[in-house]
């Protein structure tokens, strides 16, 4: 989470400043989840981050919003999938090079929604899973997603991989503590099961 205007205009520069010395990191995607809500729907950034955030869009590859912070990007509504495509499609006309994965993990049908610099739209489905222990969903598939990415998994691969990962991680939590619990991240090395 950056959790300052000051943070992400850092960000920003040190991002800028590499784009201008040299091309050797063009082939590291940087991916932004932009954190703007936590999983309890509190909000975390004022308007003055917001617009550094905009600032910061153009030198991502991919941005990976919830529905809620896909609104206070866009300024559109967004309380269904129809609402969301239409505000992926309009965030994407304004950053085309996105890679845009919005996340609906908190909705009762999870559906997400990737869209492609191409304009291309792909939903990929998933199942509700009713648990408290979703604490950092949104940083566990984001790291997931470019961690597949890394390895060279094409897109749309490394979404479905991602929200996989989380999704068994939410499943194998230990259901430790009160309110929201964390994720089991490290179940592929711990857990046998299937």
């Amino acid at each position: 989470m950056i959790g300052s205007e000051e943070g992400i205009k850092a960000i920003t520069s040190h991002l800028q400043s590499l784009h201008k010395e040299t091309s050797s990191y063009s082939f590291i995607p940087i991916v932004l989840d932009p954190v703007l809500s936590s999983s309890s729907g509190l909000d975390l950034t004022g308007s003055d981050s917001l617009q550094a955030l905009h600032e910061l869009l153009p030198l991502a590859t991919w941005i990976t919003p919830n529905w809620r912070e896909l609104h206070a990007l866009t300024g559109l509504p967004v309380t269904s999938i129809a609402e969301a495509t239409t505000a992926t499609a309009h965030l994407g006309s304004r950053y085309p090079h996105l890679y845009i994965i919005v996340t609906a993990g908190d909705s009762p049908t999870p559906t997400d929604i990737l869209r492609l610099p191409t304009g291309e739209i792909h939903n990929i489905y998933g199942t509700h899973i009713d648990s408290t222990s979703t604490h950092g969903t949104g940083c566990a598939f984001s790291s997931a997603l470019l961690s597949r990415l890394i390895l060279g998994d094409t897109p749309l691969a490394a979404v479905q991989s991602a929200k996989s990962y989380v999704s068994q991680a939410i499943l194998r939590a230990p259901r430790l503590g009160h309110g929201r619990g964390p994720l089991n991240l490290l179940w592929p090395l711990t857990d046998s099961r299937p």
